[in-house]
């Protein structure tokens, strides 16, 4: 289903690996003692969401039906993430 409708061929595997290291990656920051200190963790946050902000940007994984409005609502996401 989604897979294959709602992304582009060639990123098939967009949700399964980015979005899950993506995932995996926030929670590892989170509950483990990675980084000890807070604002460690907070500068890892914005690193983390800065990094995956930028794949949706250079790749737009998405399908472009729609004009494209799966893409920029994932973005607005990501972006939203990053500012705060």
């Amino acid at each position: 289903g989604y897979f294959i409708i709602g992304l582009e061929p060639v990123f098939w595997w967009w949700e399964l690996l980015v979005k899950r290291l993506d995932i995996m990656l926030i929670g590892l920051v989170t509950d483990s003692s990675f980084a000890a200190d807070q604002k460690a963790k907070v500068v890892l946050y914005v690193v983390l969401s800065g990094l995956f902000l930028t794949a949706q940007i250079a790749c737009r994984p998405f399908a472009k039906e729609y004009n494209g409005l799966a893409d920029r609502l994932e973005t607005r996401g990501v972006q939203g993430r990053f500012a705060s």
